[in-house]
């Protein structure tokens, strides 16, 4: 199944829905642009469908300490 996007905010984030869950796809970096994939939970998927300020902070976590997110990473 092709990931289908589920919501987008220009040059900061998708939230993609594929056939085992979500991944939000955040953009990082500075001189050097790349993305985070991150896989999320049941409860951060479930947050972020519910509320886009809770996505909004999530994307804005990511993006302050991608090494910390780096991890759970994924290819798309």
């Amino acid at each position: 199944m092709m990931p289908r996007k589920v919501a987008e905010k220009a040059w900061t984030y998708i939230l993609y829905e594929t056939g085992t869950g979500h991944v939000l796809s955040v953009l990082c970096g500075g001189v050097g642009m790349y993305e985070l994939n991150i896989p999320l939970t049941a409860v951060e998927a479930a947050r972020a469908l519910a509320d886009s300020a809770y996505l909004d902070g999530l994307a804005s976590e990511i993006r302050m300490h991608p090494q910390q997110f780096a991890p759970r990473s994924v290819m798309l």
